[in-house]
């Protein structure tokens, strides 16, 4: 038993002893500097590290714009191209179906859905769909 507290005591240092004064020390934010090392300080900075630098904006050049009075604003549609499966719906009538892919049946009931247009579906294969305009 001797023999075990003595390696145990030849272990410790002074400040780890039983019969020593506990030593406590404190140190205030920025008293010391940080320990050097290669390791970074966070996660964040390691994504910091790796993240390119953002380019500044582009600079609005007043001198080059130039300002145009009384011109219409345009329709919100007329610059966008019609959706081909509205232009589908369009071209069939009630009791019409079409035979589509899965991607394609679902855009389609999607466009059915926003211009409130009557659809039925069913699943007719693996990989395919009838649409039956109502």
């Amino acid at each position: 038993m001797a023999k075990a507290q003595a390696a145990r005591a030849a272990d410790l240092d002074d400040d780890d002893r039983d019969d020593a004064p506990i030593q406590r020390s404190r140190s205030t934010a920025g008293s010391k500097p940080p320990p050097a090392t290669t390791a970074p300080a966070s996660v964040f900075a390691m994504g910091a590290a790796a993240k390119p630098k953002r380019a500044a904006p582009e600079r609005l050049d007043l001198s080059q714009i130039s300002i145009r009075r009384g011109v219409p604003i345009p329709d919100a549609e007329s610059p966008r191209r019609e959706s081909p499966y509205l232009q589908l719906l369009k071209r069939m009538r009630p009791g019409d179906m079409v035979e589509l892919s899965t991607k394609q049946a679902y855009s389609l009931l999607s466009q059915a859905k926003k211009h409130q247009v009557a659809v039925t579906r069913r699943k007719l294969g693996e990989d395919n769909y009838g649409i039956w305009l109502k």
